[in-house]
């Protein structure tokens, strides 16, 4: 795996990762000049559709691939004759193992499958809890898109999720913690940990969508002086596939895969507005033109 980085970063213009941690540790590992690699974080959008209190209590929700990385065998383990029910969108190798696990530990587990982005959003915001276990993370969507949903988000306690998550918009735990307790805890304190939440949901549509988005991709659009160059990246932020000659975006993106009317677009229109060479028309989320 370090051989295959190695030689993207060898042969590669511009080298992007979605972490300050992975950016640091690339910077360190290996010997490339530092415009080289980028952050661009991932981001999404508000998309409450529930009020907090009207969602369920006593089901906790994870989403994800059935791998090891997820770290679901920790989750079942911990949750052992709980009465709370845990919730996972996902397939995975690990499907078998994981039921086996469930139903040894008698751990309440339902395993939902594979969902749509638009059907995923409604799954989150039927929840107000989302409990991820994961050893090691990127710029994790899923936490980004559960905050958004208004979700209160319990994640390990990782470098990469810290960029996400404080003890002001989430809880961090350690794996050596009792998830269970965690959980009663908050029980207890419900009033404060609805706000923790509401925090979490104002950071991710206030601080990272604008902010961090926004620096991030114009200062990687900031190398490229070719405005054919800008306009295909323009076009992949945008989810679309190609420009017609009237200026019309196409697309043939499967639903639930990204799009022109999925969540990150209209960030990804609002932030294309002040490139050189692009111009996104604000009449129509679907129009986008060529300056001069």
């Amino acid at each position: 795996m370090e051989i295959l980085t190695y030689f993207s970063l060898r042969f590669s213009d511009i080298y992007t990762v979605s972490s300050n941690s992975d950016l640091e540790y690339l910077k360190k590992k290996f010997n490339f000049a530092n415009e080289k690699i980028h952050k661009i974080s991932n981001w999404t959008e508000n998309e409450i559709r529930k009020a907090y209190e009207n969602r369920t209590s006593n089901k906790v929700l994870c989403v994800g691939r059935l791998e090891e990385q997820k770290n679901f065998e920790h989750i079942i383990n911990q949750f052992s004759n709980s009465e709370l029910e845990i919730d996972i969108v996902g397939t995975g190798t690990l499907m078998k193992k994981l039921e086996y696990l469930a139903n040894e530990k008698n751990t309440k587990v339902n395993f939902l499958g594979q969902k749509s982005y638009e059907e995923l959003i409604d799954i989150y915001n039927n929840y107000k809890f989302y409990l991820s276990a994961s050893f090691y993370e990127g710029n994790p969507k899923t936490i980004l898109e559960a905050m958004g949903c208004g979700c209160l988000v319990i994640v390990s306690n990782l470098k990469n999720n810290k960029e996400i998550v404080s003890n002001k918009t989430g809880i961090l735990f350690e794996f050596d913690e009792n998830l269970e307790q965690i959980f009663k805890n908050i029980t207890k304190h419900e009033l404060e940990y609805k706000k923790i939440a509401e925090n979490g949901n104002f950071q991710i549509n206030i601080g990272i969508l604008e902010d961090n988005a926004s620096a991030n991709i114009e200062a990687y659009c900031g190398k490229w002086t070719d405005s054919s160059t800008e306009l295909s990246l323009a076009l992949v932020l945008i989810g679309a596939d190609d420009i017609d000659g009237d200026g019309n975006l196409t697309n043939n993106t499967p639903a639930g895969a990204g799009g022109l009317h999925t969540p990150g677009a209209a960030a990804g229109r609002n932030l294309l507005r002040a490139l050189p060479g692009v111009n996104v028309a604000r009449r129509h989320p679907s129009h986008l033109a060529r300056r001069g």
